[in-house]
């Protein structure tokens, strides 16, 4: 399916993230909910909300880059992108589809370094269409 075909809007827990993936189903409007095959850590609460990262602090580039561009995760170049190929801080880490237990596809990334002050780690997210479910994880140099 060609991206320009569908929208997905991505949603992530960043305290609960650093632990291990993060799922989310997409209901019929296009909303992301929770999703019951996650843990529930101990500073869990239900009321807990999701909060966008600030508008304007990533940009997108009409530069032109090769799928492997950022493969390289020790390039001096910004690594958050969408599509291409994944900069791996650790091992390779596509993630496995909660419904269908396939390989999900990889969508893009985000630098920490370029969101946080003093932010280290690379936020991964991946999408499987035929599930409607979207993952990110967060692996930390």
């Amino acid at each position: 399916m060609d991206s320009d075909d569908y929208q997905t809007e991505f949603t992530s827990y960043l305290l609960c993230g650093c632990y291990e993936p993060v799922y989310m189903t997409i209901d019929e409007k296009g909303n992301s909910l929770w999703h019951e095959s996650n843990k529930k850590w101990k500073h869990f609460s239900e009321d807990m909300e999701m909060v966008p990262v600030d508008e304007n602090i990533l940009k997108v580039s009409t530069e032109y880059r090769r799928p492997e561009y950022t493969i390289g995760q020790f390039v001096n170049i910004s690594k958050s992108q969408i599509r291409g190929y994944p900069t791996w801080v650790q091992d390779v880490g596509y993630l496995d589809c909660r419904g269908c237990k396939g390989k999900m596809n990889f969508v893009g990334q985000i630098d920490m370094e370029e969101v946080e002050e003093y932010g280290e780690g690379m936020y991964y997210f991946h999408h499987c269409p035929d599930c409607k479910t979207t993952g990110a994880n967060y692996p930390q140099t």
